[in-house]
Formats: C-alpha cells, structure tokens, sequence
C-alpha cells in the first residue's frame, strides 16, 4: 500500500481510501492522557482462569500441570467417582485375621494325617480291586479313567458299538459293588 504524507505534521494518508481526510496533529490540541485513562473494552472471551493438578506417572512421579479450572472440575469428578467405585468394592471384605480375633475357627484345607491315612488305605484297595478284574477290564477303566476317552471314541478303537462298551462297564461295576466298592 502506498502511503502519502502532508506537511504539518498530518498522519498519512491511504492513497486507495480518498474519503479519509487528513487530521492536524498540533501540539496543543492534543489533550492531557493523565485526565483520559485507557479503557479497553471487555474482551469477548475471558481469559480462563487457572488451576494446578497433581498425578502419578506412568514411573511412579508426582506431577504437576495446570490446567483450567473447568478442566480441574471435571478431572476431580473423575478421581471422587473412581474412589467410591473402589470403596463400594472394597468395603465389605472381612479380613481373615478380624474374625479369628472375634473366636471363629478355620479348618484348614492341608490334609491331617488321620485322612492323608485313610486315603492311602482307600487307594490300596482300589488298587487290589482293579487288579483282581480281567486284563480287558482293566484296559477299559484305564482308558476311561486315566486317558479320558469317551465310550463312543473307546468303541471305535476297537471296533465295537458303543452300547457293547456301556455293557462291560456296567458289569464292570456290578462286579466291583459286589467286593464292596463303587
């Protein structure tokens, strides 16, 4: 844009804007700034105001950001929800210790000798009744009990119906409920 001065201390002058006139700018026409102080209009958007937030980093650090306190409203809504979620969750555990102070008794879940004993007995016995079953019985209760096939699969390996495999075990059974054991 090209600009044209006057003498006598005129402002310029847009040379593409002809309806502005130049002003005079004499000294003593110009008035005292102490008797007009500045005023600025208000700004249309008010700065924000802030506030300061402290979290814990992914390495474990405080930090601290600020923030704006509309921002720092909403991130302390957060927090509070997530506390009392946590409570909800938490507050009704009863500690273990608590309630053996108050005379409740725990049986422990680690065998006692007595039943480490009777199990012992018990799978000797098992033992000597699978053992006192024919070799082809045996054969079944091994594979349905220790390789975990199915009747169907057990008939198919050997080439028989599955309702020839429930047969066998059922005399299987009969026979061992007659020695006293099912």
């Amino acid at each position: 844009m090209n600009t044209k001065y006057n003498n006598n201390n005129h402002l310029p002058l847009p040379e593409s804007n002809p309806s502005l006139k130049p002003i005079n700018l004499n000294p003593e026409q110009i008035p005292d700034s102490s008797q007009y102080p500045l005023v600025f209009p208000p700004d249309s958007s008010p700065r924000p105001t802030m506030a300061t937030i402290f979290y814990i980093d992914y390495f474990g650090e405080k930090q601290e950001i600020e923030v704006t306190k509309d921002f720092k409203e909403k991130y302390d809504a957060i927090i509070k929800k997530e506390q009392l979620i946590e409570r909800k969750e938490t507050r009704r555990h009863t500690s273990l210790d608590n309630l053996t102070e108050k005379g409740f008794v725990f049986h422990s879940s680690l065998p006692t000798p007595e039943t480490e004993y009777e199990k012992s007995v018990l799978i000797e016995h098992v033992r000597t009744l699978i053992f006192s079953l024919t070799p082809s019985q045996q054969k079944l209760i091994r594979q349905l009990f220790y390789e975990d096939l199915t009747m169907n699969e057990i008939a198919r390996l050997e080439n028989v119906t599955p309702s020839a495999i429930r047969h066998r075990w059922g005399r299987i059974k009969k026979e061992l409920r007659e020695k006293k054991i099912t």
